[in-house]
């Protein structure tokens, strides 16, 4: 049923059940008496859409939950409003400086999935690039081509962080 498939999204948005308890008598007396805590209290980045479209699949009276096919709808669009705004926050040319020489980082493409790009050292004519992809969670940029990799986070207008070519880390910060 629908309540069913809230919990289940709820779980595998924030990596826990929304009613945790020692015994399945205690969870299921949490179930009928208290509220679940929205899936963004317990990850800040995710946004609130996802909050409402999950928490009305728990709705305790089954009369004002969605229906399944709503279910999907809702939880379609609010992954479509996530993608739409990992896009605006990261997709674009990330420009900076690491050990003082220019680097740039640029985001091509970004999903809740997989986030595609690639790391520039001495842009322009004698310009090194290096094609990555990973992903972008709870804050953090984790990009790859097994060889190179990059850590980072984002802050505003701001991505800081490091790559790693064997065991050096080399801090950068670039800004767009």
């Amino acid at each position: 049923d629908v309540y069913a498939l809230g919990i289940i999204a709820y779980e595998l948005l924030t990596g826990h059940l929304p009613f945790e308890g020692s015994t399945p008598e205690e969870v299921l007396e949490m179930q009928m008496l208290q509220e679940p805590v929205p899936p963004s209290v317990s990850r800040p980045e995710l946004p609130e859409i996802f909050d409402e479209v999950v928490l009305a699949a728990m709705a305790k009276d089954p009369v004002e939950r969605p229906t399944a096919t709503e279910f999907a709808e809702n939880f379609a669009a609010a992954r479509a409003a996530e993608v739409e705004r990992m896009t605006r926050m990261l997709v674009g040319t990330w420009k900076g400086t690491a050990q003082g020489k220019p680097v740039q980082v640029r985001v091509i493409s970004a999903t809740p999935d997989l986030v595609t790009a690639e790391l520039v050292f001495n842009p322009g004519a004698a310009q090194s690039a290096f094609p990555l992809t990973g992903r972008y969670e709870d804050g953090a940029l984790s990009l790859s081509d097994g060889r190179l990799s990059v850590t980072a986070s984002v802050t505003g207008s701001t991505l800081s962080g490091s790559y790693q070519r064997g065991k050096k880390a080399i801090p950068f910060t670039a800004e767009r």
